[in-house]
């Protein structure tokens, strides 16, 4: 909740509680904010996407362990096209691209990124 007086913007903390949804260690390593301004969080050991929308200060986790369940998954995320956000590989076998709007992810195999395929091709659709 962002406090306001004449104007102004006053600083302040809280802490929006995720303990409910998931309670691992090392859970998410690096976020980006989405086009609709939803936080998304890339999952290190977490099996699942971390979405906060800070209008609501609520926290979701969108399931991904049925396409990839390693620890270590990825470090870093970063805003693509058309708001799809990008997963550095850490562990995995291929970059994550995740699409907040439909609440879906897409894992793309590096060696098929090496050899110049288009993001969008080659990809196996998690299930989420």
């Amino acid at each position: 909740m962002v406090a306001r007086a004449a104007g102004r913007v006053i600083p302040s903390f809280e802490l929006v509680d995720t303990s409910a949804t998931i309670s691992s260690v090392y859970k998410f390593y690096g976020a980006a904010v989405a086009g609709d301004g939803r936080v998304v969080f890339a999952p290190r050991n977490a099996d699942g996407v971390g979405v906060f929308d800070p209008w609501f200060d609520s926290f979701t986790l969108v399931d991904i362990s049925a396409t990839i369940s390693s620890d270590k998954k990825f470090t870093g995320a970063a805003v693509a096209d058309v708001g799809r956000v990008v997963f550095a590989p850490s562990n995995a076998d291929g970059v994550g691209v995740f699409n907040p709007g439909l609440g879906r992810c897409t894992c793309c195999e590096s060696k098929m990124m090496k050899r110049g395929f288009n993001v969008n091709r080659g990809c196996v659709a998690m299930n989420v």
